[in-house]
């Protein structure tokens, strides 16, 4: 029988990755494409109402072999925003989480903290207290201290993500868990009510933060604007805003871009909410914008980004911008599809 070396063997695992029905068909070959391919095909997991029964069968029996691979876990615990955590309760503890050696990545959907039993949610610290990334979806804290009780474990996180976060109470009132997270370097908000800018100013110590995604509303833009110096550390910024911000919501003073260590600015926003805000980006290097087929003041965008002189700038649409973009000379460039922050995590996550 022909054998591969163990390198080409990973190779031609890792073009199928995404291929489930050929790394399947791999797992057959023999028992060094069987451990390899396993490493692909149970990377990832889901544990729902709808799933964990049958996991727990197929892939969490006892003294399985699969958890080892697993380096993503998803647990999502309701169904249509209504939580239900009788399963959760009842099930996580039947899993061997201490097997899970590879796991980096939790996200947690529709979990509410204040239902979990204290074997469950010492299950979580636990897990927390180990990955890199983490996303909170639709997840609700009885109160601010479970929740930074809940974050304080999380010692080496390095990317967390927050979309709908609920909390009740203060964020400002003090705290017997302060929130330290050393290693945060990446930070993503997904709506601007959401409490975890705030829990950092008031109740922690402020992480020393590269990457950020702010989502921009009526709710948040004076926090925001308040608040971005204290996060000096930031060479990555992404803007999303909500549809109903409009450029006079936008406090004269707003300077989203004093700290000279920005340099890459990522605008997924009307362009006359990008042209008020670049007014301040003299340090910018690189600019990402979407200029819509209906914007008009085409003049107004070009003048700004004639005076940030070390910019390239990335543009998703030309089209009504064509005749404007000619005095930026050989700065513009054409890109087909938007940029997000995981386009530079090479660069943000290297020390």
């Amino acid at each position: 029988m022909i054998t591969l070396p163990p390198e080409i063997t990973d190779l031609i695992i890792d073009h199928l990755h995404d291929n489930i029905q050929s790394l399947r068909q791999c797992s057959l070959v023999n028992n060094e494409w069987l451990a390899a391919s396993r490493l692909r095909i149970f990377s990832v997991v889901h544990l729902s109402l709808y799933s964990i029964d049958q996991m727990l069968k197929v892939i969490f029996y006892p003294q399985s072999p699969i958890p080892s691979c697993i380096r993503e876990l998803y647990i999502i615990d309701g169904e249509g925003r209504k939580f239900d955590p009788k399963w959760v309760n009842q099930k996580l503890p039947l899993i061997d989480f201490d097997s899970m050696h590879r796991l980096s990545f939790l996200s947690l959907e529709q979990v509410d903290f204040s239902t979990l039993s204290s074997d469950t949610l010492a299950i979580l610290r636990a897990i927390a207290g180990r990955i890199a990334r983490m996303e909170l979806i639709y997840v609700h804290f009885e109160d601010w201290d479970s929740c930074t009780y809940f974050l304080g474990v999380a010692i080496s996180l390095r990317t967390l993500v927050s979309f709908v976060t609920t909390c009740t109470g203060d964020s400002t009132a003090p705290s017997s868990n302060p929130v330290v997270l050393p290693a945060l370097v990446e930070l993503e908000l997904g709506n601007d009510d959401d409490p975890f800018f705030s829990l950092f100013l008031y109740r922690g110590s402020m992480p020393h933060i590269r990457a950020l995604n702010l989502y921009l509303g009526k709710q948040n833009i004076e926090l925001m604007a308040n608040s971005l110096p204290h996060f000096g550390s930031v060479t990555h910024l992404l803007i999303q805003t909500h549809s109903a911000l409009l450029p006079t919501d936008i406090p004269e003073d707003l300077d989203m871009f004093k700290n000279p260590n920005l340099k890459t600015a990522i605008f997924q926003a009307p362009v006359e909410l990008t042209v008020k805000m670049l007014t301040r980006a003299p340090t910018i290097q690189r600019v990402y914008i979407d200029p819509s087929s209906n914007f008009v003041d085409a003049a107004r965008l070009v003048r700004v980004l004639v005076g940030l002189p070390d910019a390239e700038i990335f543009v998703s649409n030309l089209e009504s911008l064509s005749a404007e973009w000619d005095e930026l000379g050989d700065r513009v460039h054409l890109r087909h599809s938007g940029a997000s922050l995981r386009d530079f995590e090479l660069e943000f996550m290297r020390e």
